[in-house]
């Protein structure tokens, strides 16, 4: 059963299902009746499902769509057709799924809650809060309902500028806000993020639900940083052999509201900007970001030379000290 839009979810589904030989895809097709109206109560079915290779089912959505119209329950009816590539089971050769009606003009209640209560200022990983807006009824038009944010955070300070509006759009019924924390040089403690419905034409703010709260952890850190580089991926070819590349990983510890500045020297046997693309340097750390991951491309050649060895080590700087100094991707030879 699937029913009109109304929150996140009211899909329907049909399965089709073959046996026999598995090994290539199968082309199934079929034709929609029913009293719903395909491509206008719900979105396109084409007519054809593919099985893919070595799978036994396909599974066509039935996605509703919200119209301005008070109806009965309508029927989507799923019907195959055979065709020289495959029989079909006559006990089983059509299927229904029944499309609920919600359609409604009441003013629509707005209501807003925090689906991820805790955001963070940014460190090596980032954490971001995210507030829901639901609204329950006239899905068939366009809604902009107006938002006040506020709390101890500052707004486009503390985190990325929030809208004072958002729109839903006809068959929408929630929309997502995302709190994208800025980290700073204040050790201040956590702050909060209230953001609060408007009131506006057209909609009425839940009495329960009106504002909505997330809360930034501070986690400024303003001691000098420990810089490392590793390879998370190690092995390269070249390219005769396959898109095989390496790949490096600079972090920090601490202070990540500031630009910092790595100073790096490529080392090994093999040579930067002959045996690979030619890596940037130094590497640079900018406001949020803890750690940067710089890619090792290999460059074709026609040399018989063996495996080579491409080494990225940290050089000493006032404006941090080293943890992990080196890091080796290995380039296998093609000849």
């Amino acid at each position: 059963m699937a029913s009109e839009p109304l929150g996140e979810y009211g899909y329907g589904r049909f399965r089709i299902t073959r046996d026999g030989d598995l090994s290539g895809d199968l082309y199934v097709d079929y034709r929609m009746e029913g009293t719903a109206e395909n491509g206008v109560d719900y979105r396109t079915l084409k007519g054809t499902a593919r099985i893919r290779a070595g799978r036994t089912t396909a599974q066509p959505s039935v996605r509703p769509l919200a119209d301005s119209e008070v109806e009965p329950d309508e029927t989507v009816v799923l019907k195959l057709m055979g065709t020289a590539d495959y029989g079909v089971d006559p006990q089983a050769s059509e299927a229904t799924v029944t499309l609920t009606d919600n359609t409604s003009f009441e003013t629509p209640v707005i209501a807003i809650t925090a689906v991820d209560a805790t955001a963070a200022e940014p460190t090596l990983k980032r954490n971001y809060g995210k507030f829901r807006l639901d609204r329950d009824s006239a899905l068939h038009e366009e809604l902009t309902v107006a938002l006040n944010p506020a709390g101890t955070a500052e707004d486009g300070t503390d985190y990325k500028t929030l809208p004072t509006s958002v729109t839903f759009k006809a068959g929408q019924s929630a929309r997502t806000l995302t709190v994208w924390p800025y980290a700073d040089a204040a050790e201040e403690g956590d702050e909060t993020v209230v953001m609060s419905i408007a009131a506006g034409a057209g909609y009425e703010v839940s009495a329960t639900e009106g504002s909505a709260t997330v809360t930034i952890q501070d986690t400024t850190d303003l001691s000098t940083p420990t810089v490392s580089v590793t390879a998370p991926d190690a092995t390269a070819v070249e390219p005769q052999l396959g898109k095989n590349r390496g790949k490096y990983r600079i972090e920090r510890t601490s202070r990540f509201h500031e630009t910092l500045t790595v100073v790096c020297t490529p080392g090994g046997t093999a040579a930067n900007g002959t045996d690979y693309k030619t890596i940037s340097l130094p590497i640079v750390l900018n406001p949020d970001v803890g750690r940067r991951d710089i890619t090792l491309v290999p460059l074709d050649d026609d040399l018989v030379e063996g495996d080579e060895t491409a080494m990225l080590t940290i050089q000493a700087d006032p404006a941090y000290t080293i943890g992990a100094a080196t890091a080796t991707v290995t380039i296998q030879d093609a000849q």
